[in-house]
């Protein structure tokens, strides 16, 4: 095998250069020491940021890691140690993967709040700065910009024109020709932001990659990697393949003949079926690699390696490792179906064993569908259905970076089922006739149309397949006498939400994604808060630029924005996102945003689930029908769904450099709510939650599985709460938010974890219900246990407050003025919430209770 794979190499000239030039690389103390100032530098940068990018674990993190470098280092005498080395190297890649961003065009509510502390920064510094407190006036200067829209322009001027930058120009040109000068002054204060980092991962870049070349040009790379990978140590093959499978290091004449013997000499070993059994994922990239070569254009080519190279690599593989290869081949490789040859890919889905693609913990069965689909391979798809791989089963990506393929959502590939929910109308012969498409647009749908068909003649199909059965459907017929809203994971709904829009009650926003563009400003850690306390200005602050996203969205993606086009809908929009937002500024507090990213939660994904489970209670208090659809659903994932959540937040807590904090699924939130309180006395879910399959209500002994759901959902959140603890944030992660916190208790630090966790929860909630222009207060005060416990607030003070707004009015003022002597004072309260507590009882001592 070795002299039938490795003896066509070319010979190799002259080392080439790195796509960043030569760089000279000294000791691995020097590297470490490069990598050690970029995260200190990154730190220090950081803190005068006015908009985080990295989380408090993050941050907490890599103070540690730099911290014990740079001990290290001011130690001459020492040699690093390879745990701190691999840490370092770790922490240096998390800093700059850490991508800064601008602010994007929907955060303007934000930048109020930041502009105001700014500007009272500046006068603070000018105030000292100037003789006898006032300002030196300063000569004129002809040539400076002499007004503030001039001044702001020339500051626009000085920004880089990298693409990167391009959005932010254009928004703060635009918030300029508005006549927003601060707001755009603070854009492009942000973008400035970006072109630093920029200039410090080009440093970093440059350096990984100097050392990294340096690495691969060691003439006994592949000995030592192949030696290594007889021993059992698989690192340093694995760090090998990394650094040959493209020409980032090595120019082509330099890599390939090294890239080629690695691949010739690791499936020529001895121990190759061992090795292959051990670790699949080597023998699945080494295929990649040699399909890679093969590919290369006959008059680049250094090295030959043809079809039947590749067939001999698939034929050496012993049989017993073959399954396992070909599944790594697909979990690893299905973003890019070019990284496959026909024959390899046929040889793939021959060898994945049929128990294997139906394990939910591999997500083969997804990660197939979404590589064929973007193939246009449907022939394939459906040779894979009449297999029996599942269309409804998803597969975690591992890292959600949004929808940026079709398929792939909030980190998760999406089941078969899913993904055609997009496709049920399009495929409709009627609609797709008439339809605008491009001819691959086209060519999809005709696919999509073909999935469907298979799909629909099975009896173990979750979704409804065709447009005819969604118009005929008992939610459709019925939608005009009982007009609601419509739930359920977001694609596998979309053709009961587009049908109800053609319907004479649809010209309004049946899901909460429809009016998402209005009350996503509200729904962040500064927005929140900010609609809390002042709800007018920021609920028209919100349909305001709703409004704007809305008719942008009609013009740019009409087939996205389909059912939304009349007036009536925009009216609709308005009224609904006002009725939603002045729901939400009136409920009490939820207070885990504040150490959401602490316990290892994306705090937008768990903003979001909040924003969604209150949609369900606002629709709820709207008394219409909430049609939950369960096509799609795996009720198992929703049962099982807080031991998966506690498994995943355990292994971000464990090691938050290099596992991404947990997002909630939204969906499976929402099942959850509604299980929660199906039961509950007030029967508001019972009452108004109208469970759908397949477009049939749920009613009578079906939904006696409903029932079913909540006993199993119930015994698995004791049997995880049981075995599984969840891991809290450390004491050293909660210091920076207790202070303010102590005055009252010394002892307060010697709190367990999960005690100061809850102080801290509890110290916020007190504080945004205090804040709120709404009564929110007296209830938020009934779950403050532990802040009365650690002596932080006096418990009467909770039912004087309470007796208070029981009073008329003429008794309040004397009420308040004892609340604040007796118990908001810094002996008996703690310091951080004395003036919101104080500035809440003169509020309601004098007002009409809100309601």
């Amino acid at each position: 095998m070795k002299t039938g794979f490795a003896s066509r190499v070319k010979a190799t000239g002259e080392p080439g250069k790195t796509k960043h030039g030569e760089l000279p690389v000294s000791d691995p103390r020097e590297v470490m020491r490069e990598q050690a100032e970029v995260i200190r530098d990154f730190l220090k940068w950081h803190e005068g940021l006015r908009t985080p990018v990295a989380d408090d674990m993050e941050l907490a993190a890599l103070k540690k890691i730099g911290g014990e470098a740079e001990a290290l280092l001011g130690n001459k005498g020492q040699a690093p140690d390879e745990d701190l080395v691999g840490r370092v190297v770790q922490a240096f890649a998390t800093t700059m993967a850490l991508n800064v961003r601008p602010l994007p065009e929907n955060d303007e509510l934000d930048i109020e709040e930041e502009l105001k502390s700014v500007a009272e920064e500046k006068a603070r510094q000018r105030a000292a700065e100037a003789p006898n407190g006032e300002p030196e006036p300063k000569a004129a200067d002809d040539d400076s910009p002499k007004t503030e829209e001039q001044q702001v322009r020339v500051q626009l001027d000085g920004v880089s024109s990298a693409p990167e930058l391009a959005a932010s120009k254009q928004w703060a040109a635009r918030l300029i020709d508005d006549g927003k000068y601060h707001t755009a002054s603070y854009v492009i204060d942000q973008t400035y932001r970006v072109v630093r980092y920029m200039g410090m991962a080009e440093k970093a870049a440059k350096l990984d990659n100097a050392a990294r070349t340096a690495e691969l040009r060691q003439p006994e790379l592949v000995n030592t990697a192949v030696g290594d990978l007889v021993a059992g140590k698989f690192d340093s093959v694995r760090a090998a393949i990394k650094g040959l499978k493209d020409d980032a290091y090595l120019p082509s004449d330099e890599g390939h003949p090294k890239y080629k013997a690695l691949i010739g000499d690791v499936f020529a070993s001895p121990a190759l079926k061992s090795q292959a059994t051990q670790a699949p994922d080597v023998f699945a990239d080494l295929l990649v690699g040699a399909i890679k070569l093969s590919r290369v254009k006959p008059d680049a080519r250094v090295v030959e390696v043809t079809g039947a190279d590749v067939k001999a690599l698939r034929d050496a593989l012993p049989p017993e490792a073959a399954p396992a290869v070909a599944a790594n081949l697909l979990k690893r490789h299905w973003r890019n179906p070019v990284a496959f040859d026909q024959d390899t890919l046929n040889w793939m889905i021959a060898n994945i064993e049929p128990k294997a693609w139906n394990d939910p913990g591999d997500g083969l069965a997804a990660r197939a569908y979404n590589m064929l689909w973007h193939a246009g391979d449907y022939p394939e798809m459906i040779r894979l259905i009449d297999k029996g791989v599942s269309p409804r089963l998803p597969a975690s990506d591992g890292s959600d970076s949004g929808r940026n393929r079709e398929g792939v959502w909030s980190g998760f590939v999406q089941p078969l089922e899913h993904l055609l929910g997009n496709y049920v109308r399009l495929a409709d012969p009627k609609i797709s006739a008439t339809e605008k498409m491009t001819e691959d647009e086209r060519k999809k749908v005709a696919g999509a149309a073909e999935l469907l068909k298979v799909l629909g003649a099975r009896k173990d199909t979750t979704i409804v397949t065709t447009w005819k059965e969604i118009k005929e459907c008992q939610v459709i017929t019925g939608f005009d006498k009982a007009p609601g809203t419509i739930w359920g994971f977001e694609d596998v709904r979309l053709p009961y939400v587009q049908a109800a829009h053609e319907s004479a009650e649809g010209q309004r926003p049946l899901r909460m994604i429809e009016i998402w563009d209005a009350v996503e400003k509200a729904l962040n850690a500064r927005g929140y808060p900010a609609l809390l306390a002042n709800p007018d200005k920021v609920i028209n602050d919100c349909l305001k630029a709703g409004v704007k996203k809305l008719q942008e969205g009609l013009k740019e993606k009409p087939r996205e924005y389909y059912g939304r086009e009349s007036g009536t809908f925009e009216a609709q929009f308005q009224e609904q996102a006002r009725a939603y937002l002045t729901f939400l500024a009136k409920q009490t507090p939820e207070a885990k945003l504040a150490i959401a990213d602490l316990s290892g939660k994306r705090p937008d994904k768990w903003m979001g689930a909040l924003g969604c489970k209150a949609g369900l209670w606002w629709a709820a208090e709207a008394k219409e029908p909430i049609y939950y659809v369960l096509d799609g659903l795996n009720e198992r994932d929703a049962i099982d769904y807080k031991a998966y959540k506690t498994k995943k937040i355990n292994e971000r807590m464990a090691d938050p450099l290099k596992v991404q904090a947990f997002g909630e699924v939204i969906t499976l939130s929402e099942v959850r709510e509604i299980l929660n309180h199906w039961d509950k006395p007030d029967q508001k879910m019972r009452t108004y939650v109208k469970f759908v399959e397949r477009g049939k209500i749920l009613d009578g002994a079906d939904l006696n599985k409903i029932d079913g759901w909540v006993k199993e959902m119930k015994e698995a959140d004791a049997t995880t709460k049981r075995i599984m603890a969840r891991t809290g944030p450390s004491k050293e992660a909660l210091e920076p938010k207790l202070k303010g916190l102590d005055t009252t208790n010394p002892n307060l630090r010697g709190e367990d974890e999960s005690t100061l966790k809850h102080v801290v929860l509890q110290a916020d909630l007190v504080k945004m219900a205090a804040n709120a222009q709404f009564e929110l207060l007296s209830g938020a005060l009934d779950n403050c246990k532990v802040l009365y416990d650690c002596l932080l607030l006096p418990k009467d003070f909770k039912n004087g407050y309470q007796e208070m707004l029981g009073l008329p009015a003429d008794k309040r003022l004397l009420a308040a003025a004892a609340l604040k002597d007796n118990y908001l004072t810094p002996d008996k309260t703690a310091a951080a919430l004395i003036k919101p507590l104080r500035a809440a009882v003169d509020r309601w001592a004098v007002a009409d209770l809100i309601v």
